[in-house]
């Protein structure tokens, strides 16, 4: 058999072997988040997908922005209240008036102008009290001078190594970033799932 690792990559979709979809960071990040309680949490995405489907599936409310129509059609078929799609790219120049005195709990930046959006976000101060942000493919993107900004002084930074759901070569880094005061993703209670659950490669 398959091991699912490579199973995802030849259907190019981030699911888990019992084809439920899976956010596209890294395994051990996916470990941690697959255990967290997220009903009623507020999530806002910057690139939509199967982490979408995933967090609507935990029973959170989800905000996302996307660009590509093929990405809007993967979740608009997805009918749900607790949805909200905004389809536009979000460059360093544009405002969000709509999310303008709104907080979130976990905020994903996972599409283009990544260094902008994480600059924008933390402006606009977007983060509840133990929340967190979520940088996907940090190799790909140098964000060390972003982060030596004094607005990150209170930001804890934490790099979950390893590969990736249906990607064959090994990624760098998905970056989790907090508040210094703590994170509701690192509960004590918490108790992992074994490697075998994700058929991770790791």
């Amino acid at each position: 058999l398959f091991h699912n690792h490579f199973r995802g990559c030849l259907k190019n979709k981030s699911i888990s072997k019992r084809g439920n979809f899976l956010p596209w960071f890294t395994y051990p990040l996916i470990e941690l988040l697959k255990n967290i309680n997220f009903e009623n949490k507020k999530i806002l995405e910057f690139g939509s997908g199967c982490s979408t489907h995933f967090f609507l599936d935990k029973k959170a409310i989800v905000t996302t922005y996307e660009e590509s129509k093929s990405w809007i059609e993967f979740i608009s078929n997805r009918k749900s209240e607790k949805l909200k799609i905004y389809n536009r790219t979000i460059n360093q120049e544009e405002e969000l008036p709509e999310l303008i005195g709104k907080k979130f709990d976990l905020i994903i930046i996972d599409g283009h102008h990544r260094k902008s959006i994480l600059q924008k976000i933390i402006k606009m101060n977007l983060l509840n009290k133990n929340s967190a942000i979520i940088f996907d493919n940090s190799e790909v993107y140098d964000f060390s001078e972003t982060i030596k900004q004094d607005e990150f002084n209170l930001l804890q930074k934490v790099d979950f190594y390893g590969h990736t759901p249906a990607v064959f070569r090994k990624h760098c880094s998905t970056v989790l970033f907090f508040r210094n005061e703590g994170c509701f993703l690192f509960d004590r209670n918490i108790s992992l799932l074994n490697s075998f659950e994700l058929n991770s490669p790791i």
